[in-house]
């Protein structure tokens, strides 16, 4: 039993090291795959419900990709705003909504600036 949780937590850890990079533009090949997306935010949007939209490779609705912080989480970012022509990695499991590519940011750690 040891050696089956040793042998489960090395391969647990290869994984999380394994993680792919891809462009915004590209991001949509891989719905359901856990990736890093990296590229420069080219507008933000708040919705009336509080959820903040991180758009890639665009203005809204031209965008590639986006990256969602749902409201129960926006207070763990920084404003919206000031994401706003940054270059950045997101990382996260790929979903595709109304036809694009977009992440779920639910902790800071998943948002790197470069």
């Amino acid at each position: 039993m040891k050696k089956l949780l040793f042998f489960t937590c090395i391969l647990l850890s290869v994984n999380a090291f394994s993680q792919i990079t891809v462009s915004p533009d590209s991001a949509k090949y891989y719905d359901g795959t856990l990736v890093r997306v990296c590229g420069k935010i080219t507008g933000t949007h708040i919705g009336k419900s509080g959820v903040i939209q991180l758009n890639f490779g665009g203005k809204y609705p031209n965008n590639t990709f986006t990256a969602v912080i749902f409201s129960d989480n926006t207070t763990k970012f920084e404003p919206a705003e000031s994401y706003d022509g940054k270059d950045v990695c997101v990382s996260g499991k790929i979903k595709m909504y109304k036809e694009k590519p977009e992440i779920e940011l639910k902790d800071p750690k998943q948002l790197i600036l470069k």
